[in-house]
Parts: C-alpha cells; sequence; structure tokens
C-alpha cells in the first residue's frame, strides 16, 4: 500500500485534532489551509530531512538549525525529485518558503516540527516498529560496549540482530559507519524499516492509524 500527500496530511490533521483535546488546545487554521485534492496523485515514497538524501518522490523535511535554516536546500532537494516540502508553520520564515520561491511545489505545514517530523516518519517508512523488538540503552559510558556485547550474544541465540550505535550500524547483511548517537526520526524510521526488510520483522503489517 502507497501513501499519498493527502493520506500523510489528513494523518497529521487527526493526529492533531486528538493531541488538541487531549491538552485543551486550539488548532491553527493556517495548518490545512493549502491542501488540495491534487494530492491524493501524489505518492510519497521516502521522507529525510537531509537535501543530500533526497531521492524522487521524496518528502524533505525543511527544518531551522543551529547555523541554518533546512529551507535552503529547497531548490537542492526539488532538484534531486522531492514531490513535496514540510516546514515550521512558524513566521517569519525564510524567503525560500515564500510562494513565489515555492511555485506549484506542494507544502505540509508543521506546527511542532520534529514530533510531527517524527510522525510523518513513521508512516512514510510503514511503521517499522509494530514489527520490531527495541532494546535502548542509555548512559553517560559504556553505551557501545554495551550494545556490542548484547548484539553479539542476541545474534548466536536468535540469528542476525540489527544495530544502531554510535560507531555503526548493522544487520541484515548490511554494514556501515555511524558518527551520531541519536539520529533523527527520518534516518531512524528508515533504518528500522531497512530491518525490516532483511527479515528483523514480526507480527502483522500496518501503515497508517
Amino acid at each position: 500500500m502507497s501513501l499519498t500527500l493527502l493520506d500523510l496530511s489528513r494523518a497529521l490533521s487527526a493526529h492533531r485534532a486528538g493531541r488538541s483535546q487531549s491538552a485543551e488546545r486550539q488548532l491553527d487554521d493556517r495548518l490545512a489551509s493549502a491542501e488540495r485534492d491534487d494530492w491524493g496523485e501524489l505518492e510519497v515514497r521516502g521522507v529525510t530531512h537531509d537535501s543530500r538524501a533526497v531521492a524522487p518522490g521524496w518528502l524533505y523535511v525543511a527544518l531551522p538549525g543551529r547555523a541554518t535554516h533546512g529551507a535552503r536546500f529547497i531548490p537542492q532537494a526539488i532538484a534531486a525529485g522531492a514531490v513535496a516540502i514540510a516546514a515550521p508553520i512558524e513566521e517569519p520564515r525564510p524567503t525560500e518558503l515564500s510562494p513565489e520561491a515555492l511555485g506549484a511545489t506542494p507544502v505540509l505545514w508543521l506546527s511542532e516540527p520534529r514530533l510531527e517530523m517524527a510522525w510523518l516518519s513513521e508512516w512514510v517508512w510503514g511503521r517499522p516498529l509494530d514489527h520490531l523488538q527495541l532494546i535502548g540503552v542509555t548512559g553517560t559510558n559504556g553505551k557501545t560496549t554495551t550494545t556490542s556485547l548484547l548484539a553479539e550474544i542476541l545474534t548466536l541465540a536468535d540469528g542476525d540482530v540489527g544495530l544502531l550505535g554510535t560507531i555503526k550500524a548493522r544487520g541484515g547483511g548490511l554494514e556501515a559507519s555511524s558518527s551520531m548517537t541519536t539520529l533523527e526520526s527520518t534516518a531512524l524510521h528508515e533504518r528500522f524499516a531497512g530491518f525490516v526488510r532483511a527479515g528483523h520483522g514480526i507480527g502483522p503489517k500496518q501503515r497508517l492509524p
């Protein structure tokens, strides 16, 4: 089952409505104002906050960072095949998020950017955590040693085990170096989906709530 931009927009609206009810918060009327019916024809095949990782049919999430705003890289993302942009609705916005700069490129506006990016990542990558048994290790020192030892023990007991750590990511016959202790939600769910495709998955397949 493929997801369209309209599917994602409506799922966001439903989650926001439930969240605003429980927290007695008022929804921003601007959030759904840009939704169009033709979004139902736009299939979203992946999602990333890194313009360098965009592939054709992907959603690019443009977030503000410490040094610059991800909106600066919207032209590169579109050139790489991004089907749509997701960005914070707060104003003022970078000029790259102006209607003149975006042209016909669709935009999903986000009220809680990192939370909603995590929702989008979960849905686009097929809710991989519904299929995985996950163990997290936290602490100041010893995380890499502990996770490496656990992975080796579990591999001996149960076959191939996926591992995401500070030094490397491995699983499903793949191994790659890593430079971050904690990945953003877009990268995490993409890796989790890779583990599911590699055969680590369990349980029934689900897509949207």
